[in-house]
């Protein structure tokens, strides 16, 4: 990746995180109101707020609530989207790009709580995520410093939080992916559970650490973007959520 990608691809961590921001203050003024909003709404509005940025996106962003966030791959539809309500946990996934040649994407997740308090439990497990997350930047730094570092051991150092927290099978996919032109790019995975991916993390490689808990009735992801550097791992999506948003706090 150029140097002139990388700069494109923090303009759009910039306005993506914005965005996000943007969504989760929607749903707040809808509630507030006392008026009705699902998840298709939220997504409409940030394909909007993509459009008045000048950004582009492969694949529409996604708006999860409650058990809809414990099916990774979930995609409401504008026949049957769920209601966001008081109570209900909110996940937001958003990925655009600018829309210039050879932009570079940027790719986050969040996760809100319509109240204004969020329950102990749902702070706890969602600590347990990330602090996977910060364990597989953790690995990357000493990885780095002491040479090379591979996908599937970061993939492994972050799984082995969730495992050891006892929710190992409740997070089913690798933890993070390749990211440049197209959101999945063609460089190293944070994997050893799809593949095990030994391809050797260079600096320019950008990719996602996105560690999740999906259970039955509702679950939880943080996703940030790294750009590895000649000085070791850039996390360039800031901020980085540490906890649960109340979002009527």
């Amino acid at each position: 990746m150029s140097w002139k990608q990388v700069e494109l691809h923090k303009e759009a961590a910039v306005l993506v995180n914005g965005i996000k921001d943007d969504a989760f203050k929607l749903i707040r003024e809808y509630l507030e109101r006392k008026q009705s909003i699902n998840e298709r709404i939220v997504v409409d509005f940030i394909l909007k707020r993509f459009g008045q940025e000048n950004m582009i996106t492969d694949f529409p962003p996604n708006c999860s609530v409650d058990g809809n966030i414990g099916k990774p791959h979930y995609d409401p539809t504008a026949e049957k989207p769920s209601e966001i309500k008081v109570g209900s946990l909110v996940l937001i996934d958003l990925w655009a790009k600018l829309n210039r040649p050879h932009a570079v994407y940027a790719d986050i997740t969040w996760i809100g709580f319509v109240g204004e308090k969020v329950p102990d439990k749902y702070a706890e497990e969602f600590e347990i995520v990330t602090e996977a997350r910060d364990q597989a930047i953790k690995t990357l730094w000493d990885k780095n410093s002491k040479g090379a570092v591979y996908g599937y051991e970061i993939d492994d150092a972050c799984r082995a939080i969730i495992t050891k927290a006892g929710y190992g099978e409740y997070f089913f996919h690798r933890t993070g992916h390749s990211i440049l032109e197209s959101v999945h790019g063609p460089g190293p995975n944070i994997d050893n559970l799809e593949t095990e991916d030994r391809r050797k993390i260079l600096p320019g490689h950008l990719f996602s650490i996105e560690p999740g808990i999906y259970l039955e009735n509702y679950g939880f992801r943080s996703e940030v973007d790294v750009l590895m550097t000649e000085g070791g791992p850039d996390v360039t999506t800031q901020p980085i959520q540490q906890e649960i948003i109340p979002l009527l706090k």
